[in-house]
């Protein structure tokens, strides 16, 4: 049966936490050995080498602080070798062969290299040679120290990674610093890591030697560039290290207008062109457009303004107005377009614009979506506009996708300055929507054509059905207070031909239900609605079982009789007193109102409600329930 026995019994009285042992590798039999003792006001390290028989305290200046942790770096021999300890105040290394502590700090020698916070693990590690030690610290990470034992450098880069645009150079800032005394200089170069390094890629100076700073400048197209900072000593063991670099080259280009002109007369806006922004690299910024070399009066607009982060792999299209004034002169102007972004140069396009007073016509249609049931004639009202004494005759027609029966009428029409009247009806024997252009072909000499989109949804005969949706289905709310729930509605096909109306049911006493919008309109499609479902809170009387007001004026009566006795007197005297005693319990100074008079209004009561939420779509109508539960 294994028996244990307490070896630490008499260093550590008080029974503080040994938070850590470790032992000594350089030592065959195994007998050499450190204990950490966490607690104040007592030894936190103690070092036997007999496994315990007996203890040597190894604290020495090491601070008063709770240790953590503690390892050993083995020497040679037995008292060669380093201990390092973490406490609650940083780490600290001994060597192995008598106590004295010192603060743990970069080959340079600087001290404090580790902030001053509680060290609550240490490891060694030991790969390709680089052997080093790592902290773990509570709340600022992990640290590292190398612990070199051979002449070396290491390279350090500020600023890495960066990003700049195409035709910048990028630059890196640089340090070296020396490991145990190395002194040989140390070419830089780029070399290829995870791609090639920048095509422009050179350190400055392209030699450094230990406590030297340098720069890498960097430049190349568009893409992400990961690449190695190569560093070569010129010592006889030419020692190399690498310091991987990232760079991000980005762009965007600006493609060419859709059309290279536009015609406009004064004080109209122009038909729109679309420009293609397109993102290179990590592009992830806002490219506004802007229009230089404009005729007088004129400006130009681009919709969306800005062009934000296209960096999807797809162009995003812009497109672009320009709009003249009335005293716009006219003529041909080559305008530049201009795409900018901060930091980087901008990229132009041109684009011709003529103003003109040439005759033009409008094709217009004040009520470009309709809806109507199988069978059934829909009618768009349209009219022609004249522009610029236009006087031609213009003949309309049904372009493609256009329902069964489209019949214009007139079917030739002349543009009048106010707007000449037609009118186009449609109806469908099936079930369908329909997509299509009024298009107008006019009779001068060039055949000016104009055409307007527009839709009709033929719905089935009394088929009409739609769907209808409530998020969340449950809700808890206070008395008094109100929640707020999602109620969508969507036609099956085609848009809702009645109005949807809404209302609630099973709501419990004294409490509203309201809907915005209150309902939804003839030809709307998908739609969603604000429910609000509000409870009331519980109103109190103050004091209602007898009138405060009265009690002074029947008293003043009473004492205010013509022949009264010594102790009426004596009594009146304390009255107004008493009265003032009464007032102040009135107004809340003691009594509760509802303790005589009781509650006015009770309020919602407190419970689980299963409420009943109808949307009603004149011939079709949909319900949801919801769990409410009101709470005190």
């Amino acid at each position: 049966m294994a028996s244990w026995a307490d070896r630490t019994a008499s260093i550590n009285p008080q029974g503080f936490p040994i938070s850590a042992i470790a032992l000594d590798t350089a030592d065959p039999a195994g007998l050499t050995a450190y204990v950490a003792i966490m607690g104040f006001h007592t030894p936190h390290v103690w070092k036997t080498g007999n496994a315990g028989l007996s203890w040597s305290d190894f604290t020495a200046n090491l601070p008063d602080a709770p240790l953590n942790s503690i390892i050993v770096d083995p020497g040679a021999s037995l008292g060669s070798g380093t201990v390092y300890a973490g406490t609650d105040v940083g780490a600290f290394a001994s060597s192995t062969g008598s106590p004295s502590w010192s603060d743990v700090g970069p080959a340079s020698g600087q001290t404090g290299f580790l902030p001053n916070v509680a060290v609550t693990s240490l490891a060694i590690f030991n790969f390709s040679g680089l052997k080093s030690l790592r902290a773990a610290t509570y709340g600022r990470g992990i640290w590292k120290w190398d612990l070199i034992t051979t002449p070396d450098f290491q390279l350090a880069v500020s600023n890495n990674p960066l990003t700049v645009f195409a035709g910048h150079s990028a630059g890196y800032n640089g340090t070296m610093s020396a490991l145990n005394g190395y002194s040989s200089s140390v070419n830089l170069s780029c070399t290829p890591a995870g791609t090639n390094p920048p095509r422009n890629c050179s350190a400055t100076p392209p030699s450094v030697t230990p406590g030297m700073t340098f720069s890498l400048a960097a430049s190349d197209g568009a893409g992400d560039y990961v690449f190695n900072l190569h560093a070569v000593g010129t010592d006889s063991a030419a020692v190399t290290h690498d310091f991987p670099l990232t760079l991000h080259v980005i762009d965007f280009s600006l493609g060419a207008p859709s059309s290279s002109s536009v015609s406009i007369v004064p004080g109209k806006v122009s038909t729109p062109v679309s420009l293609l922004v397109s993102a290179s690299g990590a592009f992830a910024g806002s490219v506004t457009l802007s229009c230089a070399g404009l005729p007088q009066g004129a400006s130009c607009q681009s919709q969306p303004a800005a062009v934000v982060d296209p960096t999807s792999g797809s162009p995003i299209d812009v497109f672009l107005t320009v709009r003249t004034a009335g005293n716009t002169p006219l003529g041909a102007s080559q305008v530049t377009i201009n795409a900018s972004t901060t930091g980087a140069a901008s990229k132009t396009q041109t684009l011709m614009v003529n103003v003109s007073s040439a005759p033009d016509y409008a094709l217009a249609i004040a009520n470009p979506s309709l809806t109507a049931q199988v069978n059934s004639t829909a009618v768009f009202n349209g009219a022609l506009t004249a522009l610029n004494g236009y006087s031609s005759q213009v003949t309309l027609t049904c372009g493609a996708g256009a329902p069964p029966n489209c019949v214009v009428s007139p079917a030739a029409v002349s543009p009048v300055a106010s707007g000449a009247a037609f009118t186009v009806a449609v109806s469908s024997s099936v079930s369908q929507a329909f997509n299509l252009k009024i298009q107008g072909v006019g009779g001068d000499p060039v055949a000016i054509a104009h055409s307007s989109s527009v839709s009709f949804s033929a719905l089935p005969l009394q088929s009409f059905d739609f769907t209808m949706g409530l998020m969340p289905t449950s809700s808890s709310v206070a008395v008094g207070q109100s929640t707020s729930f999602s109620l969508t509605v969507a036609p099956t096909s085609g848009t809702f031909p009645n109005p949807v109306c809404f209302s609630c049911s099973n709501l419990p006493p004294l409490t509203a239900c309201n809907f915005n919008p209150t309902q939804v309109a003839v030809g709307t499609g998908n739609s969603t609605v604000a429910l609000t479902i509000s409870t009331t809170a519980a109103t109190h009387a103050a004091f209602a079982a007898f009138s405060v007001s009265a009690f002074p004026f029947a008293a003043l009566l009473w004492c205010a009789g013509p022949k009264f006795s010594l102790r009426r007197r004596r009594l009146c005297q304390v009255i107004p007193a008493l009265f003032l005693v009464i007032a102040c319990v009135s107004c809340g100074g003691g009594l509760q109102g509802n303790a005589v008079g009781g509650n006015v209004n009770p309020g919602t009561q407190p419970g689980a409600y299963n409420v009943k939420v109808t949307a009603n779509a004149v011939s079709v109508a949909h319900s949801a329930q919801l769990a409410l539960t009101v709470t005190p």
